[in-house]
């Protein structure tokens, strides 16, 4: 008999087909059910693993054993004469019979019944959660139609070496999208923290408070490229499109293009102007200054470096391209906070690549917002800040990064109230940042709301205990408060050095003898006030040192001016006569503040 002929006596072939239909039954089932009870989908993983393993041994017990009526023998015990071999063939001819039709019922049930193009309408009470208070007017928390996450692609490539090629394509998708007011898109930081993450989609999509997310998938091998993206209803778990791009990296652009535009489709969003369209470049400079983003958003000195030889060698090639510039630029203001480059040395080479890119694009957004920003943080030029940052909204205006950087201005000129109630829309579209928290927070305890301010910086830490200035602020919160026991324990969590040794400087002023507090304020002034001349006179003015503070304050040029005078701890100063004066000269006097025409408004979907 040939071996074909004994696969099928055995029933090789039919305990195969069964085995392949069951387990195929299997996965549905767990693919529904272990979401509901967040189960992470490592457990669904297991389970495939698990079945395909036990698929050869499934085959060999069919091949090696025969069930018999006194049950399971070797097949090569089994008289060929008392074989039962056929008749278990017909049992297992029904069973295939039955479990294909099963199989084919729960298909057009899935497909037909149990998915619905409607989708469900958002809860109309979610819980809360201990946490800063919503804006006015929002009420409980809910998923807002045409909300939107953009996840970070998954790297799908041979080498698994495309990381920047993935997560550049999401973040540019992201970028094209926050260009539409009509949506509301959930910030970079927040839709980027699930990276790596085994977390359902829905669990993402409770976390992140939207109806829809787009993720998807990028394999590259030379310069062919697949793309694949699907869009999601959270809501009801089901998926709203999905298309795979099979193209050269030539038209990465026009992919993009295509993602969003069946994005705003399937969305229902109605456009009040044109669809923005992603300006297409050379692909070998595109990836060059996707790898120099990448590089850039790790933040390190080191990554620093690596960035800039990526955004250098796409301006090699490409001597105007506006991206490479605008990444150099981010460099060298970054490299300024790192304390690796002088303010002398970065800031005319950041006014020159912004001046490159603002001549040949007057419009582009982060352009602009970086301009408004270094305006505004090395020059105090408020109002020519307020221009530029308003031209950046004007073009991005559901940007949540630009959002930010515009809402320090607002900070600086005083305007508290202003930029608490627009950081808590931020919030919503950024809820997992735990920079916009602490922001939030500091400027809650300079406006005098402690109990608020207290909220948002231990959510700021649940979200990232070793946060730069997050423990500060708490301990400034806890002092205002009249806890130095629970300031100094903050400060002492802080990872800057300087921060911790101001802020313990200040608890000791009220937990110690004069003479102590002396002596501790001294050694900080030795080591960090000629760096810090306004940390120094934070100190002097919390410990009552009016004239000290003055000092401080005194040597500080129009134009060097880094942080707000709004503090609690300048409280001291403000009936002195020489506080207006020191207003004034800094361009912040009332009536000069009042002369600043800006305002910021965050559009979409009730916004």
């Amino acid at each position: 008999m040939s071996f074909w002929r004994e696969l099928q006596r055995r029933n090789v072939f039919r305990v195969a087909a069964a085995y392949v239909v069951i387990a195929w039954l299997i996965v549905q089932v767990a693919e529904t059910i272990l979401p509901i009870f967040e189960v992470p989908d490592v457990f669904l993983r297991g389970v495939i693993l698990v079945l395909v393993l036990g698929f050869p041994l499934a085959l060999f017990f069919a091949w090696a054993f025969e069930l018999t009526p006194e049950g399971v023998q070797r097949e090569t015990a089994v008289d060929r004469e008392r074989s039962v071999a056929p008749r278990t063939g017909r049992k297992l001819d029904r069973v295939i019979i039955v479990l294909l039709l099963l199989a084919v019922g729960y298909f057009v049930a899935d497909k037909f019944l149990l998915t619905t193009d409607q989708a469900l309408p958002p809860p109309e009470t979610a819980e809360q959660v201990d946490g800063p208070e919503p804006p006015v007017g929002e009420g409980d928390d809910s998923r807002k139609e045409n909300s939107l996450a953009v996840l970070a692609f998954d790297d799908m490539s041979p080498d698994n070496d495309q990381e920047y090629l993935a997560d550049g394509i999401a973040e540019e998708l992201l970028n094209l999208l926050a260009r539409i007011p009509e949506l509301r898109l959930t910030s970079r930081s927040s839709s980027f923290a699930f990276k790596g993450r085994d977390v359902s989609l829905r669990r993402m999509a409770d976390e992140l408070n939207v109806a829809y997310i787009l993720e998807g998938s990028v394999r590259k091998a030379d310069n062919q490229v697949r793309i694949t993206a699907q869009l999601i209803d959270a809501r009801s778990d089901s998926h709203v499109w999905s298309h795979t791009y099979d193209r050269t990296l030539e038209d990465i652009f026009a992919i993009q293009d295509e993602i969003a535009a069946a994005v705003v489709d399937e969305l229902k969003v109605t456009l009040l102007g044109d669809a923005p369209k992603v300006d297409p470049v050379d692909p070998e400079v595109y990836e060059l200054i996707l790898k120099g983003r990448h590089f850039s958003n790790i933040s390190t000195p080191e990554s620093f470096e690596q960035a800039r030889e990526y955004f250098e060698a796409a301006l090699e090639i490409d001597p105007d391209n506006a991206e490479a510039q605008i990444g150099l630029a981010v460099i060298l203001i970054n490299e300024t906070s790192f304390g690796v480059r002088s303010r002398e040395a970065a800031l005319p080479q950041v006014q020159a690549r912004l001046d490159n890119v603002l001549d040949a694009h007057p419009d582009h957004a982060k352009a602009n917002s970086l301009m408004g920003w270094k305006l505004m943080q090395f020059e105090n030029d408020w109002s020519g800040g307020a221009a530029y940052f308003e031209r950046s909204l004007e073009e991005a205006p559901t940007d949540m990064n630009l959002v930010s950087n515009a809402l320090v201005l607002l900070y600086a000129l005083g305007r508290l109230e202003e930029a608490s109630a627009l950081y808590q829309t931020v919030i919503e579209r950024d809820p997992l940042s735990h920079h916009a928290r602490s922001n939030l927070a500091r400027i809650q305890l300079d406006a005098g709301h402690l109990d608020k301010a207290l909220v948002s910086v231990q959510e700021a830490l649940r979200l990232s205990p070793n946060a730069y200035g997050s423990n500060v602020v708490l301990g400034r919160i806890y002092l205002q408060q009249g806890e130095p026991e629970c300031a100094a324990e903050a400060f002492r969590s802080e990872l800057s050095e300087n921060e911790k040794e101001l802020g313990l400087a200040m608890a000791t002023h009220d937990l110690e003898p004069r003479d102590v507090f002396e002596r501790r304020r001294d050694e900080w002034l030795d080591q960090w006030a000629e760096e810090y001349p306004f940390k120094a006179a934070m100190l002097s003015g919390y410990a009552g040192e009016v004239d000290r503070a003055f000092d401080w304050l005194d040597g500080i040029a129009r134009g060097g001016l880094s942080d707000s005078f709004w503090k609690p701890e300048f409280d001291s100063l403000r009936d002195d006569p020489r506080w207006d004066a020191l207003l004034e000269r800094h361009g912040l006097a009332p009536e000069q503040r009042e002369a600043i025409q800006f305002e910021i408004e965050i559009p979409g979907p009730n916004a």
